[in-house]
């Protein structure tokens, strides 16, 4: 009977530790994405006012 309870929470155990750290790796993914370099402002201006002006 122990060894069955101990399974159990064992197993609960682990299925928590694995949904806590798949929801901290996309926390920190999502965190991630929202930042954007210098480069990419500045590749995303030239790209827009080159389209706007035609060049």
């Amino acid at each position: 009977m122990f060894s069955r309870f101990y399974d159990r929470n064992l197993f609960r155990v682990i299925s928590m530790a694995i949904a806590l750290m798949g929801a901290l790796v996309f926390s920190t993914s999502a965190l991630r994405a929202q930042e954007y370099t210098a480069q990419e402002i500045i590749d995303s201006g030239h790209k827009f006012f080159g389209a706007t002006s035609g060049g």
